[in-house]
């Protein structure tokens, strides 16, 4: 075998482990995303029953004003695993190559590389070729 294909077999394997890092990350976030969803209800449900308890008089309201901060955090918690789903996204897309101005659809010029190579091809020894 030859360095070469070393290398490229390096790159190959490399490739391979970040795309499955990628979306291993990304079933992660899903997963997050589901249970904080989950726990939102639930810290949502808690705030519910602890006013009700509180119009009784046997909650306090800094009972209150903690399980507003437990709703809080939970919002919060799920704003990040939708954050971190998106860029799970972003990643599984780079890692297998479809993170592109054509696959996404930008409105863009797209970069054609034999154009490019027609214009530089004689630039190295000083003639300019036009358009």
């Amino acid at each position: 075998m030859t360095q070469r294909d070393m290398e490229l077999q390096d790159a190959r394997n490399k490739a391979r482990e970040t795309a499955l890092t990628s979306w291993q990350t990304l079933m992660a976030a899903r997963d997050s995303i589901a249970g904080d969803k989950e726990a939102l209800a639930a810290t949502d449900q808690a705030l519910y029953g602890v006013k009700e308890e509180a119009k009784v008089g046997t909650r306090t309201t800094l009972d209150i004003l903690n399980a507003q901060q437990e709703l809080l955090n939970a919002r919060t918690s799920l704003v990040k695993a939708v954050h971190d789903e998106a860029l799970a996204v972003v990643q599984v897309k780079a890692a297998i190559g479809t993170l592109t101005a054509q696959a996404l659809q930008l409105p863009v010029h797209l970069y054609d590389p034999s154009i490019n190579y027609q214009k530089a091809r004689a630039q190295w020894v000083g003639l300019d070729i036009k358009d």
